[in-house]
């Protein structure tokens, strides 16, 4: 199965203002026509306050609560806009996520998983990216991500990126934790 990377625009990105202090219910999404990443703070949306941001890149750590079926990661997390970067900080008060029964992905050191969805399925996928991994390149589906992601990307295309190992549940959910957080 071939991924669509969609290469990231070459334009600059418009005008924003800043994104609002404090820990927020988010929503990350690709933007399949201006190719850039979103974030959008939903309770926002009606207050006449700007709600949506455009990056070309981000890192940091955050806490994805669930996904949507057209594409969405919903996380909580602060952030900060640095040029073409967005910055993530998982909530202070976040309880760390539970280990769950299930498929550990990767046992490799440096796991490294491309983190997307399939549109045209519905469903979500995570790939293992790491060149040392017995299992490179093996790509896994199911419905959906939860639990402490320690995100980034980078790459200039639409796929976004957990550093750290991942649990898929006997329901299809693949479950992200945080080496700093949790020890598998």
């Amino acid at each position: 199965m071939v991924l669509d990377l969609q290469p990231v625009t070459t334009a600059p990105l418009k005008k924003q203002g800043p994104i609002p202090m404090g820990d927020w219910d988010m929503a990350i999404s690709w933007g399949r026509y201006n190719r850039v990443m979103q974030l959008k703070i939903p309770i926002l949306k009606d207050t006449g306050e700007e709600w949506e941001w455009h990056f070309k890149e981000c890192g940091g750590r955050s806490v994805i609560t669930g996904c949507d079926p057209v594409g969405r990661i919903n996380i909580k997390a602060s952030a900060e806009q640095q040029g073409n970067m967005i910055r993530f900080w998982r909530p202070a008060d976040a309880i760390t996520h539970l280990v769950v029964e299930g498929t550990l992905l990767n046992t490799a050191p440096k796991p490294h998983y491309r983190l997307c969805f399939f549109i045209e399925r519905k469903l979500w996928r995570v790939l293992d990216e790491n060149p040392q991994s017995p299992n490179f390149r093996h790509l896994e589906l199911g419905q959906g991500y939860i639990g402490d992601w320690k995100m980034n990307w980078n790459e200039r295309g639409s796929h976004l990126f957990h550093n750290d190992r991942v649990i898929k549940d006997p329901q299809g959910i693949f479950h992200l934790y945080d080496s700093l957080l949790t020890k598998l």
